[in-house]
């Protein structure tokens, strides 16, 4: 999975397509696994698509470190409210908590 944020980054979706597919493969079909991918997927999509809005993972590439920690920790925050409850929602703020923690790294 380490190597699926720098392809966003570098906007190399075929690749980052790819190795989602690679990890479907690999790995068996679970709700959090589902919940995970959907969140990646999603990244893809909102990364490629050009329309009159700013997707939300623009907004976090020109963040400083100190807001990219709060917002971090509001994805913490859902992914522990919603562990025990839902697998596939977990996950889904997991990757984007992942996201968020690549991202304060780049700023490093």
């Amino acid at each position: 999975m380490g190597g699926f944020f720098p392809l966003l980054e570098q906007r190399s979706w075929t690749k980052a397509e790819a190795l989602l597919e690679q990890i479907r493969k690999e790995r068996s079909e679970t709700q959090w696994i589902s919940g995970y991918l959907l969140a990646l997927q999603g990244m893809i999509s909102a990364l490629k698509e050009e329309g009159s809005h700013e997707p939300y993972i623009f907004s976090l590439k020109d963040c400083t470190y100190k807001k990219l920690q709060e917002v971090k920790q509001n994805f913490s925050d859902f992914n522990k409210k919603l562990e025990s409850q839902n697998d596939f929602d977990a996950a889904y703020f997991q990757a984007w908590n992942d996201f968020t923690y690549y991202m304060m790294n780049s700023k490093i």
